[in-house]
């Protein structure tokens, strides 16, 4: 008997040792499979979304039917887009908002910028301290004074670590408050001795703002206001013309789409070469973007001549007098600071270069899961303004 019982001891125990060990190599088995299958789907779906034109344009305009109609049921994704801003960013603002959305919205209800065949726009929303600043793509400060301020320092703060933007346009000079020079990175100089500005360097790898200033050009109306001079601008059928009152030599006529012109800066002398990027002939208001083609495009002088200090900031728009550098722009990761400057169509376009430049990493679609992710991404090259690489960076995990 006790024999028999035995038997039963060992048959339960090996019954037991075979249902552990099909479940252990069961959900091997199905953790082996899942993440080929993940990355076949997600393969299945960028690839459609570069064989269609449409969709990568959908995707900058946070549409994802494209991504939907290709997934299976059961699978879970989030998205990622780095090296191309969304269509519609958001910027924050606590004062002189009028003035900030006339700098980058001059013809209201006019789209902002014209980028590699698509439209970008701005919207620019009032906040004060109290409120939740976290959803705004990047934050400007024009002449604003109250760095000081902890509720500030602790929104502002909390913010940056989010991952946001914040721009400052300030006169440094007038705004003498330590605070403040402390969150730009920047120490106070003496008088600079030249009217001239130029990029410091045109590296993508190092900042993008040089080449997204190239990239978006000039969006101008009835008159194009550049390097402290004012060209009437007239429209044909399908061209343009542009007329200077204080230097006729830079007088241009029959400039139509794509064609190519040059004008002669008188900051110094030197000839500068634009194209004609875009005609928009409009019951609202005629316009015509003009982008500048030469990496060192000049600047009349907005600085303070500012000298810019830290290991981990940038100058992007400078002039060298000796061993300082006379800072116009400066980066330091996801803070900029631009001096303050005269309303003009090459400094709007400046502004508008540091958003996108500092915005083009972003979360289409956010992953909130615990469970096993698979991550594929593919590269679309957007043409032709300027070198724009988009990559799509998909999770995707099984549904529970």
């Amino acid at each position: 008997m006790k024999g028999f019982i035995y038997l039963i001891e060992i048959a339960v125990v090996a019954i037991l040792m075979t249902i552990v060990l099909s479940l252990f190599f069961s959900t091997r088995i199905k953790q082996d499979w899942e993440r080929p299958d993940l990355i076949s789907a997600g393969n299945n779906i960028l690839n459609s979304i570069k064989n269609n034109n449409n969709s990568i344009f959908n995707i900058l305009d946070e549409n994802l039917t494209d991504i939907e109609l290709n997934k299976p049921e059961n699978i879970r994704y989030g998205l990622e887009i780095l090296g191309s801003p969304r269509t519609k960013i958001s910027i924050g603002c606590l004062v002189n908002c009028y003035y900030i959305n006339s700098l980058l919205n001059p013809v209201p209800l006019y789209n902002s910028v014209f980028l590699n065949g698509r439209w970008i726009n701005f919207d620019v929303q009032g906040f004060d301290l109290s409120t939740n600043i976290s959803s705004y793509d990047a934050v400007i400060l024009i002449n604003y004074t109250g760095y000081s301020d902890s509720n500030f320092q602790n929104k502002i703060k909390d913010y940056l670590n989010r991952g946001g933007v914040v721009i400052g346009i300030n006169d440094t000079l007038s705004n003498s408050n330590a605070d403040f020079n402390t969150f730009f990175n920047l120490t106070p100089g003496s008088a600079g001795g030249t009217p001239a500005l130029k990029f410091t360097f045109y590296d993508p790898y190092k900042d993008e703002i040089a080449k997204y200033f190239l990239g978006i050009g000039m969006d101008v109306y009835d008159n194009w206001m550049i390097w402290n001079d004012s060209l009437s601008v007239s429209y044909g059928n399908d061209y343009v013309n542009i007329t200077s009152l204080l230097y006729p030599y830079n007088n241009r006529v029959f400039l139509y789409e794509n064609s190519t012109f040059n004008l002669t800066s008188y900051i110094d002398n030197k000839l500068y070469f634009f194209k004609v990027k875009g005609i928009w002939n409009s019951t609202l208001k005629n316009r015509v973007d003009f982008q500048a083609l030469n990496q060192t495009f000049i600047f009349y002088d907005f600085s303070e001549a500012n000298i810019k200090t830290g290991a981990n900031g940038m100058s992007i728009v400078t002039y060298a007098n000796g061993l300082n550098l006379y800072d116009a722009l400066t980066t330091n990761n996801s803070v900029v600071w631009i001096s303050n400057f005269p309303y003009s169509d090459e400094y709007r376009a400046l502004l508008k270069a540091a958003i996108l430049s500092k915005t083009d990493i972003w979360t289409a679609k956010g992953v909130y899961t615990t469970r096993e992710k698979t991550t594929v991404s593919s590269f679309t090259s957007l043409c032709c303004d300027m070198p724009e690489t988009t990559e799509l960076y998909l999770t995707m995990w099984y549904e529970v």
